[in-house]
Order: C-alpha cells, then structure tokens, then sequence
C-alpha cells in the first residue's frame, strides 16, 4: 500500500476511523495519513453531513452578515492576492455561504459559483449560481475559466486526490485558495481521525508535496491559529468584538490549527 501523495510505502497505525469503520495509514515521507478504502459519500454529503455536524442558516447570515471566521479568510486572501472587482468565482464546498456574502461585499463578483451538494444553504442572489453537486459528479465544461477557485476544509474529504486535481487543472483556475486542518498539531490530528469524515489528513510538508506534485506553484502557505473565533476555545465575547474592531482574527502560528494556502498552476 503506498501513500497516494508521494507514492512511498504506508505504514499501519492500529487506528480505525469510527464514522468509515476503516484503518488509518501513515506515511513518514511526506508525513501524511490516509484512508484507502474508498466509501461512496455522494448520498451521505447531500442529506446527512450537515446535519450530522449542526451547520445552520444563522442570524448573521439572514442579515447578510458574516462571523469572524470569513471576515479572516477574506482578510488573508486580500493581503495575498491582489485582485480586481467583478472577478468569477468558483467555490467548491460552499456550505452556508459565508465566503460568498463577504466576498460579494467586498469584491463584488460578476460571477460566483457554488458547488455544494446540499441544496438548503442555497442564496438567491442574482450573481450567484448553484451546482448543487460533488465536485466529481460535476461537468467541468460548464465552469468559467481563469476563475479564483476556493475551497476550504473540502481536499481532506476527497478520496482520489490526483483525479480531483487533473479536474481542477482542467478549469484553468486564476489561483487555488484553500483550507485545512493541520493534522502536525496533535490536537486537531486525534479529532480529525475520530470525529470526522475525513480520508486524508495532511501536515505542512503532505500539502506542499501534493500541490506541486500536481502542478501548482506556491504563492502562500501557512500555519493558522485563530484567536477571534476558535473551534475548540470559546472566545470571551467582549473579546471577540474588541478583536473584531481591531481586525485581530487570527495569527499565523507554527503547529497552528489550520493550514491555509494560496497556489497557482504553473504556466
């Protein structure tokens, strides 16, 4: 069994993925651990997942607003990326559409497309469009080239990693910007094996030898640790607002819990 990112051997770790009931493998080359039995998720991702992890339409977004979290993910693409207003998007897992509401503020896209197979987080909103599918269930010829894809906390439940890029790299996409946990930090690693549906979980090293693996240039990548929002500490509320003032959402931090990134295919 070799690892599907550098092709090195796997090594047996003794743990079992309780959600797929399959074992996890680990690669020492490229520091990375996988499942390797593919499970069929398309019914599970349209009607389950969400409900499963209690992802709800909130206040915010009825008002149009977003939380901490988007407001940083935007933050860190702006500082990275230079683009112009009414650029095409291309989301890929665009769950309750928090991206797609601060980027609409901010850079008022002419087109954004959201891939998301779950068709209750669906905005109407006339520069919006659904494809309420898997990425892989979708016709590739029907998206935009030389759009700015993005795509956050989505790779580590993709099971054929060098399908899913032959795909993207068929789009000619702008850049490729990304999310997903670190699993170098031991905490984030131990919840990723156990409490979540996730086939790959990827280090640092794992991501950069899999983006240039498939053709992608790096433009940023980094450890994040968020400090306005947080998933395993509940941040002080008058904290969170003072942050959010301040514009203090997170910090790039070694061993941090996200690792986030910014790529381009190489010409």
């Amino acid at each position: 069994m070799n690892c599907p990112i550098c092709s090195n051997k796997l090594k047996e770790t003794g743990k079992i993925n309780p959600i797929f009931n399959k074992p996890l493998f680990f690669c020492d080359t490229c520091v990375s651990w996988h499942i390797i039995e593919n499970v069929d998720v398309s019914t599970y991702y349209k009607e389950e997942y969400h409900k499963n992890y209690q992802y709800k339409i909130n206040f915010l977004r009825k008002l149009n607003l977003t939380g901490n979290r988007a407001i940083a993910n935007y933050a860190y693409f702006n500082k990275n990326f230079k683009i112009s207003i009414g650029e095409e998007f291309i989301e890929i897992g665009g769950g309750t559409g928090d991206k797609f509401i601060i980027f609409n503020k901010k850079k008022k896209p002419k087109q954004y497309v959201i891939i998301e197979p779950d068709v209750r987080f669906n905005i109407n909103k006339p520069n919006v469009a659904y494809m309420n599918n898997l990425f892989n269930e979708v016709n590739s010829e029907n998206l935009n080239p030389n759009s700015i894809v993005i795509m956050f906390h989505v790779l580590e439940h993709v099971f054929d990693l060098n399908s899913f890029f032959e795909k993207l790299k068929s789009i000619k996409p702008k850049c490729f910007y990304f999310e997903v946990p670190n699993c170098n930090n031991q905490k984030v690693r131990e919840d990723s094996f156990i409490n979540h549906p996730h086939f790959h979980h990827f280090t640092k090293k794992s991501v950069s030898v899999l983006l240039e693996k498939n053709g992608l240039k790096k433009l940023s990548l980094d450890e994040i640790e968020p400090i306005s929002y947080h998933p395993y500490i509940k941040p002080n509320k008058i904290m969170k607002y003072v942050h959010r003032i301040f514009a203090k959402h997170e910090e790039i931090k070694e061993n941090g819990i996200y690792l986030r990134g910014i790529y381009k295919f190489s010409d």
